[in-house]
């Protein structure tokens, strides 16, 4: 199919999130329960969306969650590295979107995102390789529970790209109805049999 674009988000799509065991380990190291890390690293709260936004550093977002000001960067990689590690590729949905590109299918990844876990996704995807395009939502100063995003993504994928069919996924019913606003397909993650029978319906 010609200017056909898939996007999907990261966390709770391509990559399983909130994994147990890893998020007990980066909450013990920045001495929070794991439901306080997960309030105050959500991209829902003041300081996760600011990181995600770019609008403060990766030692400022740390020193906020932790609310130890001692932090300093070598230590805040390392958390952030933690943090990467609380997410998993499903090897399954990677597969999958590959045998979509075969069928000339663009995809690729929208999502709220900081840059430092943004540089180690992409090793972790292989975004060369692996996907058409790549979109953190660090680059454009803006998160996905702004209207802004998702209006210059489309921009740049219409009249840039020239896509007339866009597709996005989430497992966030929010995110699905902002991609609904700037005209595109929207879709609720579920599971990946789901997916795939939906979109067979529209391919």
């Amino acid at each position: 199919m010609k200017n056909v674009m898939l996007l999907i988000d990261y966390g709770g799509v391509l990559g399983y999130d909130h994994l147990l065991e890893q998020e007990e380990a980066l909450a013990y190291a920045v001495g929070l329960t794991q439901a306080e890390l997960n309030n105050r690293i959500s991209e829902k709260s003041v300081v996760g969306k600011a990181f995600r936004e770019n609008k403060i550093t990766e030692v400022e977002f740390w020193k906020i969650v932790s609310q130890d000001e001692s932090i300093e960067e070598p230590y805040a990689k390392v958390l952030t590295r933690m943090w990467m590690d609380t997410y998993k590729l499903n090897p399954f949905m990677m597969n999958y979107l590959q045998k979509l590109r075969k069928k000339n299918i663009k995809v690729g990844i929208l999502t709220n995102i900081d840059i430092g876990r943004s540089e180690l996704l992409k090793k972790i995807l292989d975004v060369d390789n692996n996907l058409d395009y790549y979109f953190p939502s660090y680059i454009f100063g803006f998160s996905k529970d702004t209207t802004q995003l998702w209006y210059l993504v489309n921009e740049q994928l219409v009249n840039d790209c020239g896509y007339d069919n866009i597709i996005y996924v989430d497992d966030r019913a929010e995110h699905v109805l902002s991609a609904e606003i700037v005209g595109w397909t929207g879709i609720r993650y579920y599971n990946l049999d789901q997916l795939e029978k939906q979109l067979d319906l529209l391919f």
